[in-house]
Formats: structure tokens, C-alpha cells, sequence
């Protein structure tokens, strides 16, 4: 498999066939960590979209945060993300820049293709995060059209009362404020997908 590098974590070029198939013993909720009926660790895929490197950033801010937390992180581009992938994961967080408040046209992409999936995403734990150039230029719309999907499909999305309340935003790269939001959205999944998952 060939991929190249950001931080210590690998961005992975080609996609390895049977992703799905290894959901098939997951339950009817779609949990990868029960397979045979062996506790394995819970595994969230933080997928995004980048042109200027800003939602990059916040990318691997959650998933170092989500590692931290002791949870298994797969950190790829969205364009090397298939629908079916999606399956092999007990959480999925998505993210990329704020395009006309929506989310880029890439994101779209894959929740469209994702359809054929329907009810196979029920109960897994999601999340989304955004970066725009302006204060107000969308960011909440965009992170709320990520959500509307990952919600029509089952999945599970908890709020932040303290935080930002739908999802980590930032305007342009990512500040101090919007670094520890990544953070605490992350430790705040772990904790959900921890859960459900032993649940």
C-alpha cells in the first residue's frame, strides 16, 4: 500500500479491499470493536477535505486527541474514503472548508454514495468540523449539513453545551481557541463511542 505522511500518521493513497465484509459480525448497530466476540479497540475514521491546509490542521488535532483517549484512528483524505469503508468504523468524524455554508462538494460526495449504505451506519457515533474565511461565513451550516446526514442515516451526534455546540470551527487556520475545541470535541466522542461500544 502506497501513502505518504502527515505528522506520524499515514495518509493512505489506495484502499484495501473487504472493509465491509468485516462488518458483517458487528452487530446490528454496526459495531467494528465486537467482532467474534473478542473485545478489540474502538476504531473512529477522521476523514477531510483540504485545498489550503486550515481543516488539514484540524484534522490531525482531533486525531491525536482521539488517540490520547486510546482509541484506534484512521486519518485519510475524503477522496480516498469509499461509502463502504465507512462501515469498519464505530465513529466518523468528517471535516473540510465551508463552501457557500455547506460542506465542500468532495463531503457531499461521499454522503451521497454513502445512500447505499442506508440503515448499515445505524447507531455508530458521528461528528463534524469546518474552517471558513470569515466570522459568520457558514461554518454551523456546514458542520449541520455534515450532521443532517450522518442523523438521516442513525448514527448517533452529541452536542456541546460549552463548546462549539455543533462541532469544532475555525476561522481560517485553526487559533488557540479553536485547537482546544478540537481537543474537547474528541475526548467528548471517545468517551461516546466508549461507551456504546461496550453497551
Amino acid at each position: 500500500m502506497m501513502g505518504r505522511t502527515l505528522g506520524h500518521y499515514r495518509i493512505v493513497e489506495k484502499i484495501g479491499e473487504g472493509s465491509a465484509g468485516e462488518t458483517d459480525a458487528a452487530g446490528s448497530h454496526g459495531r467494528s470493536s465486537l467482532r467474534k466476540g473478542k473485545r478489540t479497540m474502538e476504531k473512529v475514521l477522521v476523514g477531510y477535505y483540504s485545498r489550503t491546509g486550515n481543516t488539514a490542521k484540524m484534522a490531525k488535532i482531533v486525531a491525536d486527541a482521539l488517540k490520547k483517549e486510546g482509541i484506534e484512528v484512521d486519518l485519510r483524505t475524503v477522496d480516498q474514503i469509499k461509502a463502504a469503508d465507512l462501515l469498519g468504523f464505530d465513529g466518523i468524524v468528517l471535516g473540510g472548508p465551508t463552501y457557500y455554508g455547506g460542506p465542500p462538494a468532495a463531503i457531499k460526495e461521499l454522503l451521497d454514495e454513502s445512500v447505499r449504505h442506508h440503515g448499515k451506519l445505524d447507531g455508530k457515533i458521528g461528528g463534524a468540523f469546518t474552517s471558513s474565511a470569515n466570522v459568520g461565513g457558514g461554518n454551523e451550516t456546514a458542520v449541520l449539513g455534515i450532521l443532517q446526514a450522518m442523523l438521516i442515516h442513525g448514527m448517533i451526534v452529541q452536542g456541546d453545551p460549552e463548546g462549539d455546540h455543533y462541532g469544532p470551527v475555525a476561522i481560517q487556520a485553526p487559533d488557540a481557541r479553536a485547537k482546544a475545541n478540537c481537543i474537547r470535541f474528541a475526548k467528548r466522542l471517545a468517551s461516546l463511542v466508549k461507551r456504546t461500544a461496550a453497551g
